[in-house]
């Protein structure tokens, strides 16, 4: 866990993202794929804000938690994590540089563009 003025996210913390967007990436099922991105969301969140969640985020996570992962809508659910796999693996790409200044704006750039993605995959 990171606070500001501090290196950016522990290796650990961004192993184990990179971990849940590989399972994420890996799903096939729209139910597994729903699981997977709630724990890239829950990875991202302790990742780089500690585990007091950033509003968009949090607000992220809940719309896609009270989705119904239809089986019927497979070819969606994997269009959408085709997407946020995508963006989230730039996200850990940019995270690794970011370490000895204040990377408090280029994280919640990359995590707000996290959230754009989602949002416009899960609305359509």
């Amino acid at each position: 866990m990171s606070e500001w003025g501090s290196p950016g996210p522990t290796y650990d913390a961004l192993a184990h993202l990179q971990t849940t967007i590989t399972a994420l990436h890996q799903s096939i099922e729209p139910a597994a794929i729903r699981s997977n991105l709630l724990e890239v969301f829950i990875a991202v969140n302790h990742a780089f804000y500690g585990g007091e969640w950033w509003h968009d985020l949090g607000v992220e996570y809940q719309a896609w938690e009270e989705m119904d992962a239809h089986p019927d809508a497979a070819e969606w659910f994997i269009a959408a994590r085709d997407a946020i796999v995508a963006t989230a693996y730039e996200l850990c790409m940019q995270a690794e540089s970011w370490a000895e200044y204040d990377w408090k704006a280029a994280r919640d750039d990359a995590v707000g563009r996290l959230v754009w993605v989602s949002a416009t995959a899960r609305t359509g």
